[in-house]
């Protein structure tokens, strides 16, 4: 393209966007407080969502213990004794649900992780230590605001809340010296 036409096309996308501009401002619209960048969706949201922490771990049951006294390694399996079940977790109130947060967040923060008494792991337990497994899920934290805005694009019934959620089954190995 030569510079005449660059110059020519510049001009012409300037003198364009003037008008329409000024067309926008003198509009009965404008004058009514009418935004013209159009209406929104009505929809609660969790916005700019942050995080506090990450796959921290959530101990929900504990396995049995074992005292080794054999004078080598010995290698047992931590029982769970309880069934538990832990899901997301919300410190306000969310009107609108879990939709929201999940969609900010990318995943499902409200997931429910189960441990059962069927479920056991074997660990390795050192001559003069006592052993046992912890069973639990690493979780995430985040925080947010979680407000509805309507069709006009005004938020209400807003406020800060923490969203604790819960990403994967874990198991910790435990030991402590005894004597």
């Amino acid at each position: 393209m030569n510079k005449r036409k660059t110059t020519l096309l510049a001009i012409t996308c300037t003198l364009a966007s003037t008008i329409m501009s000024t067309a926008l401002d003198a509009s009965p619209a404008r004058a009514l407080g009418i935004s013209p960048q159009g209406a929104c969706i009505a929809e609660w949201v969790y916005q700019n969502p942050s995080q506090i922490s990450s796959m921290q771990f959530y101990k929900m049951s504990e396995g049995t213990h074992y005292i080794n006294k054999t004078g080598r390694d010995v290698t047992f399996t931590s029982t769970i004794s309880n069934t538990s079940t832990i899901g997301g977790s919300v410190n306000g109130s969310i009107g609108g649900g879990w939709g929201p947060i999940n969609y900010s967040l990318g995943f499902q923060a409200n997931a429910s992780y189960a441990w059962s008494t069927s479920e056991s792991y074997a660990m390795t337990v050192s001559n003069n230590y006592e052993g046992w497994n912890e069973y639990g899920v690493n979780r995430d934290q985040y925080t947010g605001y979680y407000v509805y805005v309507n069709q006009f694009c005004n938020e209400s019934n807003g406020s800060y809340i923490t969203v604790t959620a819960p990403r994967t089954k874990t198991v910790v190995g435990r030991t402590r010296f005894v004597m």
